[in-house]
């Protein structure tokens, strides 16, 4: 698979790549584009990185790791779809390049499922976004920024599972005591 320059700042921790290449028209469009199942918040959000999360948002990123920017210079539905595609055209072209033996490196950030459509009308668009993948590591901090910054408390995977059930069942107290108090759901059910 295939990531953007801003997917692979993202992944390295790369704060001052990252900002430079957010001053640019492509990497603003970045935000919006999924490497491996995952958007440059959701990774920022795996790893940690509170600088670079923050940076994100400052930028405009969606909170709930959609593709629709939410503040500034906002890229439309139909830009970041034609955006989508041409990245996705180049990804075919890396696999391509990768059978006739010229390799291509992932970003290294943990498995994840690529996914699309939304679970119970709920907003998940792929099997991990932002404040999943935060409560998930015990990100509590990058938790609290996110929920600020008005992630959904009770979007779904397709399983049904919210960001409460990795926060609870990893015994991360922190995270559910800030989604409790964000309104997330405690009696929803995921399927097994």
């Amino acid at each position: 698979l295939g990531a953007s320059p801003l997917h692979y700042a993202c992944a390295t921790g790369e704060l001052d790549c990252a900002e430079l290449l957010l001053d640019t028209e492509s990497g603003r469009h970045s935000l919006g584009l999924l490497a491996e199942g995952m958007r440059p918040l959701t990774i920022a959000a795996l790893k940690g990185n509170i600088p670079l999360v923050e940076l994100l948002l400052g930028a405009g990123a969606n909170p709930d790791g959609l593709e629709v920017l939410r503040t500034g210079e906002t890229v439309s539905e139909l830009e970041a779809s034609a955006a989508q595609q041409e990245y996705d055209e180049v990804l075919q072209e890396q696999r391509s390049s990768k059978k006739q033996g010229l390799g291509a490196q992932g970003l290294g950030a943990g498995a994840a499922t690529p996914g699309a459509g939304q679970a119970s009308g709920r907003i998940a668009e792929a099997d991990v976004w932002p404040l999943y993948v935060a409560c998930r590591h015990g990100h509590d901090a990058i938790v609290q920024m996110l929920l600020e910054a008005n992630a959904t408390p009770n979007a779904e995977r397709r399983d049904g599972s919210t960001a409460l059930h990795p926060a609870a069942g990893h015994g991360h107290d922190a995270c559910v005591q800030l989604l409790l108090a964000a309104g997330a759901d405690v009696k929803s059910w995921n399927v097994l």
